[in-house]
């Protein structure tokens, strides 16, 4: 045990002092490696320590853009809103707005204040632009949930991005499921399954996707038409 404390000092203290996709990568694999080796020594396959560790480190990656108003990190993130009521009369004279949430395993996100009508009570929620599951593996039954979580995600903020990222893609390969589906991207780690190393190249354009993305401009319609004739 002390040893993979050892190892995680450097790793988490590798990741603190960089923002080089390569260098980050290159620890990733070296504490990854070392965990897949001991996993079973020192962890159960229940804990699901391993998918920590993409969730930590796609924080590190994207910590950077992290200010005073945008906030990275795991969160309860906000689905859907909805109007409840207990009968009627209920219905009639009051009722109330009541909200969905689910655990994303990191986001980059808003929180934002909401206050309905004469409700004196303030909620606070929070409204993902990039919404990513982090996965050591996905096989047909969890992209099947992917799927509805991403739509009931994109029903509360369209503009929101959905990603996985994955360690191994074990559905078959002639399922095609999420070209019709609110899920934007699927990111494989180990797009060489003889290989157990995470590739820097997959770690660069998941980065280089969500900085373009935050640096585009989402909805322009007046350019649009003007320009080219189109909505969006």
């Amino acid at each position: 045990m002390i040893n993979c404390i050892n190892k995680y000092k450097i790793y988490h203290e590798a990741l603190n002092t960089t923002e080089d996709i390569l260098k980050i990568t290159e620890n990733w694999n070296k504490y990854n490696n070392f965990i897949k080796n001991n996993n079973k020594k020192i962890f159960t396959s229940q804990s699901k320590f391993e998918s920590s560790i993409i969730e930590e480190s796609i924080y590190r990656i994207f910590k950077k853009f992290e200010d005073d108003i945008i906030k990275v990190g795991s969160i309860k993130t906000y689905l859907n809103m909805y109007y409840s009521a207990n009968n009627f009369n209920d219905f009639k004279n009051h009722g109330v707005f009541k909200y969905n949430i689910k655990d994303m395993d990191f986001a980059i996100y808003k929180e934002v204040k909401l206050r309905i009508g004469n409700c004196n009570k303030e909620k606070t929620i929070n409204i993902p632009i990039i919404a990513i599951e982090c996965k050591t593996y996905i096989d047909k039954t969890m992209l099947e949930s992917s799927v509805a979580t991403a739509e009931k995600i994109k029903n509360g903020n369209p503009y929101c991005k959905f990603y996985i990222v994955t360690g191994t893609y074990e559905v078959n390969k002639d399922i095609d499921m999420i070209i019709s589906t609110h899920i934007d991207q699927i990111y494989i780690l180990k797009k060489d399954n003889k290989n157990n190393d995470i590739d820097k190249d997959v770690v660069q354009k998941l980065y280089e996707d969500v900085e373009n993305y935050l640096n585009s401009i989402w909805n322009d319609i007046d350019n649009n038409i003007k320009n080219h004739g189109i909505l969006i």
